[in-house]
């Protein structure tokens, strides 16, 4: 069947918007309850019918999921695409609601791709795959596929990139010029001496938005440097045999805890989230801010050429 405005089916998480829109008003449709285990024949025939799909996403995205859909409905002007947005630091925690709800959106970011899958809150996509000839690196999407078994890294494809974020450490570089500081940190050793030359000027080192977890974003760079990139993803994608009781876990998160004891952070990290913590960066209040790239347009508008943006610095 073909999806229609009161569509209930979410197309989900982390996708293409020009994929995502050619699928869903490309005919064959869903039933929230049999999503994920069935798909119907796939024609790549848009005709001439008008749609309304709705886009659910995370307000950091808003600039570049616009431009997405412009250019898609410019493609295909039968096709209109509502998206609404809601706060970064609230839509992971929105997003088990948003597609669970009785009135869901028809394309909607998630990171959870598995229990999104197990609630059968998504659609199969392999049939539109092969109808439209995506050709995605494996590397790409590898996270969005799920077995039979339940295990992510294998099997059918749930959803795709919309495209390449990167979390990493943002700086300051008017706030490092004060401290006399006139390049990034390319290793941590490097980093850890410019957080002390902060911390010993007065200046807060790093704004670390702890209340939504943000020191995961450190924590997973430093794990990657500490166990290697192949060992972090099988334990991501659940391969048998990957074990989150190692060394370099314990390494990383022991590091964190220093920084923290250093006094890098805030007293109130704990407590600061992402929007309050973004403000304060912009402020010029912090030499570095680790977060991702769906806060660069704030960043740039806030810092102009004083916004800096490094990947996370190895050992």
């Amino acid at each position: 069947m073909r999806i229609e405005r009161t569509a209930k089916t979410v197309i989900a998480g982390l996708m293409s918007v020009a994929c995502l829109a050619s699928v869903a008003a490309c005919g064959p449709g869903s039933s929230s309850n049999k999503a994920n285990t069935e798909t119907e024949a796939v024609s790549t025939d848009l005709g001439d019918t008008k749609y309304e799909l709705k886009l659910w996403d995370g307000a950091g995205l808003k600039t570049f999921d616009d431009q997405l859909i412009e250019a898609f409905q410019k493609k295909y002007p039968n096709i209109t695409i509502k998206a609404t947005y809601d706060p970064d630091n609230t839509s992971q925690q929105n997003g088990p609601r948003i597609i669970s709800a009785a009135d869901t959106p028809d394309i909607a970011r998630i990171t959870d791709i598995n229990s999104a899958v197990r609630g059968n809150h998504v659609v199969n996509l392999d049939a539109y795959a092969d109808a439209y000839g995506w050709k995605l690196p494996d590397s790409q999407t590898q996270v969005y596929r799920v077995g039979s078994d339940g295990k992510i890294g294998s099997g059918s494809l749930y959803a795709v990139p919309d495209g390449v974020s990167m979390t990493g450490l943002y700086w300051n570089k008017k706030v490092a010029k004060e401290l006399g500081i006139t390049e990034a940190p390319a290793t941590v050793e490097e980093l850890e001496a410019d957080m002390k030359k902060a911390s010993d000027a007065g200046k807060l080192a790093m704004m670390m938005p702890a209340k939504e977890g943000g020191t995961s974003y450190i924590y997973q760079a430093l794990l990657t440097n500490y166990e290697g990139r192949d060992t972090v993803q099988d334990w991501i994608i659940q391969k048998d045999g990957a074990t989150f009781n190692t060394d370099g876990a314990v390494k990383a998160a022991q590091k964190i805890k220093d920084w923290q004891d250093a006094g890098y952070f805030s007293s109130d990290a704990l407590a600061l989230d992402g929007s309050t913590a973004l403000s304060r960066f912009c402020n010029g209040e912090a030499l570095f801010f680790p977060s991702g790239s769906w806060y660069s347009a704030s960043i740039n508008d806030a810092l102009g050429d004083d916004a800096g943006w490094i990947a996370f610095p190895g050992e």
